[in-house]
């Protein structure tokens, strides 16, 4: 996250979401393997920052009860 990534996967970049977001950040196994390339930027202040982030992903992002779940 601010750091790009080549070939990165989802699950590699969820601590530092949950650390960037102060929530869990839950990758759904289905695409814990789907690979992406890019460099991702949050505005913390943006209430759309996770599924902007999703989007750059290709995923999606779901607001859960203890944080956030990324998944199909």
């Amino acid at each position: 996250v601010g750091t790009p990534r080549e070939h990165g996967k989802p699950h590699d970049v969820a601590p530092d979401l949950a650390r960037l977001l102060g929530a869990p950040v839950v990758v759904d196994p289905a695409i814990a393997d789907r690979r992406f390339t890019g460099t991702v930027l949050i505005d913390r202040s943006d209430p759309g920052a996770m599924d902007k982030v999703a989007a750059l992903m290709g995923v999606s992002a779901h607001r859960t009860a203890k944080g956030w779940r990324l998944g199909n």
